[in-house]
């Protein structure tokens, strides 16, 4: 298809374009006043004191390791846990599950890691909502170990391995104002080729009453509507 071709073909279809351009134009608008999201992720590893002289029962296997994780883990995402998180100022979303080392339809749970995530539009959240659910996953451990008597030297404990700090959710405004922009070219395409080649006729609409068809002409007498000569 040549220049003047595709200009023809845009031309035909003027209004059909336009709408294109407008839908277009106010993806672009919603996609700029949506304000910059916000997010921290961390891992908290589970471990065990190793000692020589006391060895810990939970040294041995790291199933305990991961049971542990799981059960505190479930505790904080419990509605009793987000309501201390709220009620602590944690204003984020946030989430806390086991780190998954397979994918969602076959989950594979064979280490102690959580990973805690907060994201807000607001980086001051995001921050407070991190350090209160980290905090509550950390005190809810000691907690449960406490109430089981859980000799100090044979606790498990929790740490951060890893934390990315308040950094902005992955993606490019600039990519993804020019994916846009492909996709309005491609529509528009689209939208005049379909209708180039599917052309509306208005006489094939049920509704629609054509006014400019010519009327026959009056009968001049009565007798000639029964086919007699008129006298």
């Amino acid at each position: 298809m040549t220049v003047q071709e595709i200009v023809a073909l845009m031309q035909r279809h003027l209004v059909a374009l336009m709408i294109v351009v407008a839908v277009a134009a106010g993806v672009a608008y919603a996609l700029k006043r949506t304000p910059m999201t916000y997010q921290e992720s961390g891992t908290v590893a589970f471990t065990v004191t190793k000692s020589a002289t006391n060895p810990n029962p939970y040294a041995s296997s790291s199933d305990a390791l991961i049971d542990a994780a799981g059960i505190i883990t479930l505790m904080v995402m419990s509605p009793q846990g987000q309501q201390q998180v709220r009620a602590a100022g944690g204003a984020g979303a946030f989430d806390a599950a086991l780190v998954n080392n397979y994918n969602l339809q076959f989950p594979l749970y064979n280490q102690p890691y959580v990973t805690v995530t907060a994201a807000s539009t607001n980086p001051a959240d995001v921050q407070r909502t991190f350090i209160e659910v980290t905090q509550m996953l950390y005190h809810d451990l000691s907690a449960q170990q406490a109430e089981a008597h859980v000799p100090t030297a044979d606790r498990i404990a929790a740490h951060m391995v890893a934390d990315t700090g308040t950094v902005t959710q992955p993606g490019s405004s600039k990519r993804t104002f020019a994916g846009l922009l492909v996709l309005m070219i491609v529509a528009a395409f689209s939208v005049a080729i379909f209708l180039d080649r599917h052309r509306i006729r208005l006489r094939g609409v049920p509704w629609f009453r054509q006014t400019d068809r010519p009327r026959r002409p009056a009968r001049l007498a009565i007798g000639a509507d029964r086919g007699g000569p008129s006298r």
